[in-house]
C-alpha cells in the first residue's frame, strides 16, 4: 500500500506488542520476564530495535540489575542501533542503583560525545550516583 513489503507492517506490529509487554514488565519490576520476551523476539526472527532494548534495560534498572543492563547495552551497540537519551537515562539510573558511579559518569561522557542531549532525568540520576559514592 505505502511501498513497504507486505511483511513490514506485521513485523512492526508484533515488535510493538512485544515492546509494550516488556514495558509493562518493567513497571512491575519483572525484569526476568522482560528479558524472556526479548529472547522470544530473537526466536521469532524479529529484530529488536532501540525502543525494545530500552524497555528491557529500563526493566533491569527498576530491578537493580545493572550488570545485566550493561550486557544488553553491549548487544545494542554491537547491532549498531541508535542510542538515545532514554536508553542512556535507564543505564545511568541502573548504574546509580548498582553503586557503579564511575560507570554512570562514563556513560554520561559517552552520551555527550555522541551529542545526545542530557535531560533532567540524566542529571538527577548522575547527581544521586555521585552522592552515593
Amino acid at each position: 500500500v505505502d511501498g513497504k513489503p507486505s511483511w513490514y507492517s506485521a513485523d512492526r506490529e508484533a515488535l510493538g506488542r512485544f515492546t509494550a509487554a516488556m514495558r509493562a514488565c518493567g513497571k512491575r519490576e519483572q525484569w526476568q520476564r522482560a528479558l524472556c520476551l526479548l529472547d522470544q523476539l530473537h526466536q521469532e526472527a524479529l529484530l529488536p530495535d532501540t525502543i525494545a532494548y530500552s524497555a528491557v534495560i529500563s526493566a533491569m534498572e527498576r530491578g537493580s540489575e545493572c550488570e545485566k543492563a550493561l550486557e544488553l547495552w553491549g548487544e545494542l551497540q554491537e547491532r549498531g542501533l541508535e542510542r538515545d537519551a532514554i536508553v542512556y537515562n535507564s543505564l545511568i539510573s541502573a548504574c546509580e542503583k548498582g553503586g557503579m558511579t564511575d560507570k554512570a559518569t562514563e556513560l554520561f561522557a559517552a552520551m555527550q560525545a555522541e551529542s545526545i542531549q542530557p535531560t533532567i532525568i540524566t542529571y538527577g540520576a548522575l547527581i544521586t550516583a555521585c552522592k552515593k559514592s
